[in-house]
């Protein structure tokens, strides 16, 4: 059976395609604790959501990270 490294590899120097539109990383950056915004469907805001909820849930409490909770829109 292999065992899992103590420690996950920094893999935040690499040099990997971006995956968020310019809007949609302006909308993870933004760290205010309440954000609105004017939203249709389709537009990959949810996709930017989600996003930016895997990076503080997979963050180290110590890098403000934290459990995430997520209610579908039609919940």
């Amino acid at each position: 059976m292999k065992t899992l490294p103590e420690r996950l590899p920094d893999t935040s120097g690499l040099n990997v395609p971006v995956a968020l539109m310019d809007y949609q990383r302006k909308w993870v950056a933004d760290k205010s604790p309440l954000k609105v915004i004017e939203k249709s469907r389709r537009t990959g805001l949810t996709w930017a959501e989600a996003s930016d909820n895997v990076l503080t849930a997979a963050s180290a409490r110590s890098a403000n990270g934290q459990n995430v909770y997520y209610i579908a829109y039609n919940q």
